[in-house]
């Protein structure tokens, strides 16, 4: 039967789809080098020569069966060529080279053309750089002595720097940011303009911009269009800026997206009027589309985590205007199976009901309050099932664009759905001790703040972020299924993280290599001020796509193996047939109260919307802040691709580590049978290892995941 399947699947291929060498009608071009140019930091590397041509390249697998059928092929254009050489030489001398001269182009057949099939060629080009030419003089004309900052700047950050070597784009990138300085800071009429003279024999060029200030303005009145259902008073107040203020042009910026955070609006668009350069008082006209109040969505994906997979389907609605008050209602609903993996024969249905209602306006711009409830069953560490609610108050203020703070109660009741009879209750109060209640309930005070100075909330290159939160649990009394008086936890919860974010440069020039490198710290601890523990949930894990990625998702550190049974047809106790256990083994770590994080991250933009990125990682888990050490401390390493997709990045890692005594040493076997006391696989290459586990000394752990790491 397989063999019939395979059969006509290869039929229909070579039936239905044509390879990509019978699509053209002249030779295929596998690729394109260069020879004369520099290497991979010269300036002028294959890919950056590449990058300005207009002949293309065969798509990836285009040569290769099978991958020929889903490829792009694309053909030699021979007048292309000589057009991409009058290119490359303009090129050239738009980055300083210019004596740069290209001779032409050698066409090297790499196979031989077949009955049905093109040839297939490479194109190699050859160049004469020559020497380049610097940056010699840099003025500035027409500053005077309120506008001499903007010159000190610029000449301190700019991208034309004495002794570089000459760009025409780092010419009028300084350009911009000296219009965008001057606009910034109520030169609205700011005008600036730039000569440029070459000395080929001295291989030098002089740069003159020339400054036209302009006066001092201020914003002036602001007209509001388009709007029909919101009031133009809410449009106004969430601008940032009234009329009088100095005039910042980065302030329209920030309005745009104030405005279509309020979620109400399809398009806004924000000019200023410099029609009349004699009007210091600029007018300013803000044009908005309402857009569509309500959004139902529908969706679907899997979840894999090293211990389940997890196919889910989704639903969610929004309502942005809800009585026209910009009350904004969101609920959602989200279902779908676990499935285990491994030694774990569970199949856990999930399901998650959440609803919220905000408002961005409780007393102006500044303040907002949300109030939100949820209802969930699913795993907690991918494997252990139980189910909670949760309902919570939120008051936010906004004292800045860049800091938010928010506070407010929360209220949680907490179970698991294993420790249900009286036999593996005790089970769970020899594994989590005996003020174990199942289910519990907390009730905590959480506070925030957050500064973020980010360039983009995504795909971040430069600036920084940090965040410190603070919850504190009240021991506010409870009482159980039974209805007996279960006291309260009291524990305060501690985290502070920070990021930074940075572009890597081999000159002044902004866009010289598309490196950047991310960096992030974080930490978290517990402090608990009666003798009761922690509830198991609300210790800190880690281990994952978003911290030590040597890990599996919240595996770092010891762990116990728990095994739950339940009668099943297979594994007979007894003489009669199919009578039997199955087992849901449980690899539950012990997590910690302190846990420490660094993280380092290279990335790099490639092409095809396609980010290259190596990582490294250390982390620590402990339960007292003196326990930190050496012997404390986890690493791991790997390699990484993003891609840039339309529902965020989606990212493969692949990341190594050294073993730790966890990953060596016999763990803590509870209620589990002789066949069932086994150690976990921790890794991709644990079916692989030896009963010593003593080769590979490496674990490997491969991670998909959506949204960046850090």
């Amino acid at each position: 039967m397989l063999t019939r399947f395979l059969f006509c699947m290869i039929l229909v291929l070579a039936v239905a789809c044509t390879p990509a060498r019978r699509e053209v009608d002249t030779d295929l071009v596998a690729r394109v080098s260069f020879e004369g140019n520099g290497g991979p930091l010269s300036g002028h590397n294959d890919y950056q020569l590449r990058a300005q041509m207009e002949q293309g390249t065969s798509s990836f697998g285009a040569l290769i069966w099978p991958l020929m059928y889903f490829s792009e092929g694309v053909g030699l254009d021979r007048e292309m060529l000589d057009r991409d050489a009058y290119r490359l030489e303009v090129w050239y001398a738009h980055n300083g080279w210019f004596d740069a001269r290209f001779h032409g182009w050698t066409i090297r057949r790499l196979r031989n053309p077949g009955k049905r099939r093109a040839a297939v060629v490479q194109a190699i080009g050859t160049v004469d750089p020559g020497e380049p030419s610097l940056f010699a003089k840099f003025e500035l004309d027409g500053l005077d002595r309120t506008s001499e900052i903007f010159g000190r700047t610029i000449r301190r950050v700019g991208y034309v720097q004495p002794g570089d070597q000459f760009n025409l784009e780092s010419v009028y990138q300084t350009r911009e940011r000296l219009l965008h300085m001057m606009r910034e800071r109520t030169r609205a009429y700011a005008r600036v303009t730039v000569d440029m003279t070459a000395r080929p024999n001295d291989r030098e060029v002089d740069v003159t911009f020339h400054i036209e200030p302009g006066p001092v303005a201020t914003f002036g009145p602001i007209v509001v269009e388009g709007n029909k259902v919101v009031p133009e008073k809410v449009i106004v107040e969430s601008l940032g800026f009234h009329s009088g203020e100095p005039y910042d042009f980065s302030k329209l910026g920030r309005a745009q997206r104030d405005l279509f955070d309020l979620g109400v609006f399809g398009v806004v668009n924000l000019s200023p009027d410099l029609s009349d350069p004699e009007n210091t008082a600029v007018p300013i006209a803000v044009r908005v589309t309402e857009s569509r109040f309500q959004r139902l969505r529908f969706g679907g994906g899997a979840d894999y985590d090293g211990q389940s997979v997890t196919p889910k389907l989704s639903i969610s609605y929004r309502h942005a205007n809800l009585f026209h008050r910009l009350l904004r209602l969101d609920s959602s609903a989200r279902a779908g199976v676990a499935i285990g993996l491994g030694q774990s024969t569970a199949v856990q249905p999930i399901f998650e009901f959440k609803t919220g209602l905000s408002t961005p306006r409780l007393s102006g711009p500044r303040w907002g309050l949300s109030v939100n409830g949820l209802v969930r069953q699913d795993l907690q560490n991918g494997q252990f099932a139980y189910r909670n609610a949760e309902a919570g108050l939120d008051l936010g203020w906004t004292p800045s664009r860049k800091v938010v703070v928010g506070f407010g109660p929360k209220w949680e009741i907490f179970q698991f759905l294993q420790f249900d009879t009286p036999e593996q209750q005790l089970i769970a109060a020899s594994l989590f001790g005996r003020d174990f209640k199942n289910p519990y309930q907390l009730f905590t005070l959480e506070g925030r703040v957050t500064v973020d100075w980010r360039d983009h909330p995504v795909y971040t290159t430069r600036g920084s972020f940090y965040g410190f939160s603070v919850k504190h649990a009240l021991p506010v009394p409870a009482y159980d299924s039974a209805g007996d008086r279960v006291d309260g936890f009291h524990y305060t919860d501690i985290s502070a993280e920070g990021r930074m974010y940075r572009t890597l440069k081999f000159s002044k020039r902004s866009k010289d290599y598309p490196f950047s490198w991310a960096g992030r710290l974080r930490g978290r601890m517990i402090q608990q001020w009666n003798s009761r523990e922690v509830p198991y949930p609300e210790r800190i894990f880690m281990g994952g796509a978003t911290d030590v990625r040597g890990f599996r998702g919240q595996q770092m550190g010891p762990y116990d193996v728990l095994c739950l049974y339940e009668p099943g047809r297979d594994g007979s106790f007894s003489s009669d047939p199919g009578a039997g256990l199955s087992v849901n083994r449980i690899e539950l770590p012990r997590g910690g109260r302190v846990g420490l994080t660094g993280s380092l991250e290279l990335r790099y933009d490639w092409a095809y919307d396609i980010t290259w990125a190596v990582f490294s990682d250390i982390g620590a888990l402990v339960e007292t802040p003196s326990d930190l050490g050496l012997d404390a401390a986890r690493v791991s390493a790997g390699v990484g691709a993003r891609y840039r997709s339309i529902i965020g990045p989606i990212r493969l890692d692949l990341a190594f580590r050294p073993l730790y005594p966890e990953d060596l040493e016999r763990p803590f076997f509870i209620n589990c049978l002789g066949e069932h006391a086994t150690d976990r696989n921790f890794d991709l290459l644990t079916a692989w290892r030896k009963n010593e586990r003593s080769t590979p000394p490496l674990a490997v752990n491969l991670l998909l995941a959506i949204g960046q790491a850090l």
